[in-house]
């Protein structure tokens, strides 16, 4: 959620489009994922192959996995096996801004078909730079299509239809140039070192919550 945020804070430094509510926006994408964990397939092919072996060299720690493991019974019991649900559950539980949630409660490709239509700036941002990241940092966008395409594929026959994959990868081709065309930069060409200095100060960013 970090690197997502980073790529979200370097659109934001760069953009000369309509004005946007900056704070709402990097709130939402350091906060979109947060009930993600109920989710996760710890034991499938994909996660042994990718995520595993990041854990670890991050925690140093065999024990992770099984405390992971643990934890996701818990948040599984409370909140449900949904993601959406999950983040949004979460987010209303520890006073979120109404505003906030709004950025995130839906990432279905209905949704991004409509964001593709709207003038809703800082929603377009959201979608945009969770569909730049994989679980190693920044990558172009057919990369992490292609990422997202192998770790669901199994589970939504979508993801391997060639026709779906085009479809949606084509929506998001779109968006990266709607809103490369409000920002001074090249959206598609930031690198992964280009964010780095962004992350640090994202871990101290305070997140306005309703009393």
């Amino acid at each position: 959620m970090f690197w997502v945020s980073a790529l979200g804070q370097k659109i934001i430094d760069h953009w000369v489009g309509p004005k946007l509510h900056q704070k709402h926006t990097v709130s939402a994408l350091l906060l979109h994922d947060i009930g993600n964990l109920v989710k996760f397939e710890l034991n499938s092919s994909w996660w042994l192959k990718n995520m595993q072996k990041i854990v670890l060299e991050e925690t140093n720690s065999t024990n992770f996995l099984n405390n992971l493991k643990k934890a996701q019974t818990q948040m599984i019991k409370k909140y449900g096996k949904n993601s959406e649900l999950a983040n949004v559950a979460i987010l209303k539980e520890i006073g979120v801004e109404k505003g906030i949630i709004e950025l995130i409660e839906d990432h279905s490709w209905e949704r991004l078909t409509v964001a593709l239509n709207t003038e809703n700036w800082e929603e377009k941002i959201v979608e945009y730079c969770d569909l730049r990241v994989i679980p190693n940092g920044l990558t172009t966008v057919e990369n992490r299509m292609n990422d997202l395409r192998q770790r669901y594929q199994h589970r939504d026959s979508s993801w391997a239809d060639q026709e779906s994959f085009q479809s949606r990868l084509s929506l998001v081709k779109q968006l990266e140039d709607q809103l490369e065309e409000r920002t001074n930069i090249q959206l598609k060409t930031i690198t992964h070192k280009e964010i780095e200095s962004l992350v640090l100060p994202l871990s101290n960013y305070e997140i306005e919550v309703e009393v």
